[in-house]
C-alpha cells in the first residue's frame, strides 16, 4: 500500500466504518474524507435518529443524552471497538483512540453525509467539516433490465410509491407489512424493493 500513496496527489476515502482509511491518512499525512451513507451514525445531543417508533431519549435533556451516549462509548465500545482499532495502530506507532464513534470517526478533512438536507436535518453538534450530497443514485436499468412481471406492473398504472427497508434493518417484515397496508388504505398501487 505504501508504493500507492503519492503525498502531493494522493486522497484517500473510505466509508464509517473504514478505519483504515484514517490510520492511512495518519501515517501518511494526507487528506482524507469520510463518508457516512446514513444520518444515523452521526451524534447527536438535539434530535436523535429514530431507529424504532418507540424512542424513549427523543425527549431527553441534553445532558441526560450526554451521559447515555457517553456510558455507551466507555462500557461498549471503547472495551470492544477501541480496543481491536487500538490493537492495529499500536504498531503503526499511532496513538491510542478514544470515543470511537463521538469523535475520532469524523476525524477527516472532509465528512460527506450521502442524503439531503430534508432527509436529516443538520444538527447544532454535528461535525462543521460535514458536507451533504444527497442520496447516490445508480441506475442499473443497463446492467440488469427489470424483469418483465415488473415492467407490465409499471406500465398497467399510475407511478407506484416505492418501499425500502435499506440494508441495516431487522424489522423488514414489519416494514413491508406497514407499507402494503398504507398503500391498501390510500389506494395507491405500491412496490417493494428488497433484495
Amino acid at each position: 500500500m505504501d508504493a500507492d500513496v503519492l503525498s502531493k496527489d494522493t486522497i484517500i476515502v473510505g466509508s464509517t466504518l473504514a478505519f483504515v482509511t484514517r490510520s492511512l491518512a495518519e501515517i501518511h499525512k494526507i487528506p482524507v474524507v469520510t463518508v457516512h451513507l446514513a444520518p444515523s451514525i452521526i451524534r447527536t445531543v438535539y434530535r436523535l435518529p429514530r431507529h424504532s417508533t418507540w424512542s424513549p431519549w427523543q425527549g431527553a435533556p441534553r445532558w441526560l443524552k450526554r451521559l447515555q451516549w457517553l456510558l455507551v462509548d466507555r462500557l461498549l465500545i471503547d472495551p470492544t471497538i477501541g480496543a481491536a482499532l487500538n490493537r492495529h495502530r499500536l504498531p503503526l506507532g499511532l496513538p491510542p483512540v478514544r470515543l470511537v464513534f463521538r469523535d475520532w470517526i469524523n476525524h477527516a478533512n472532509v465528512v460527506v453525509g450521502m442524503f439531503p438536507e430534508w432527509f436529516a436535518q443538520p444538527q447544532p453538534d454535528w461535525p462543521s467539516n460535514l458536507r451533504l450530497a444527497g442520496f447516490p443514485l445508480y441506475d442499473h436499468a443497463q446492467s440488469q433490465p427489470l424483469s418483465s412481471d415488473v415492467e407490465a406492473f409499471l406500465a398497467s398504472g399510475e407511478s407506484p410509491v416505492a418501499f425500502t427497508a435499506g440494508t441495516a434493518n431487522a424489522r423488514a417484515h414489519e416494514f413491508f407489512a406497514a407499507s402494503a397496508e398504507a398503500c391498501r388504505q390510500s389506494g395507491k398501487r405500491g412496490i417493494l424493493l428488497a433484495r
